[in-house]
């Protein structure tokens, strides 16, 4: 699943989590378990692996 950057970051505000795109990238970038990753062009941020929505 993958998710537009920019909606993640307004989402997150809308309920209350401080977070812009610097920060996203970060956390994604220093994460020791490589858990996310954004797509080649930078807009979409995506779950490595074996992630589920329910």
């Amino acid at each position: 699943m993958t998710v537009e950057r920019s909606s993640l970051v307004w989402l997150l505000q809308k309920h209350g989590v401080l977070l812009d795109r610097e920060t996203l990238e970060r956390i994604v970038k220093t994460n020791e378990k490589q858990r996310f990753s954004f797509s080649e062009d930078g807009q979409k941020i995506r779950a490595n692996q074996g992630h589920s929505v329910h």
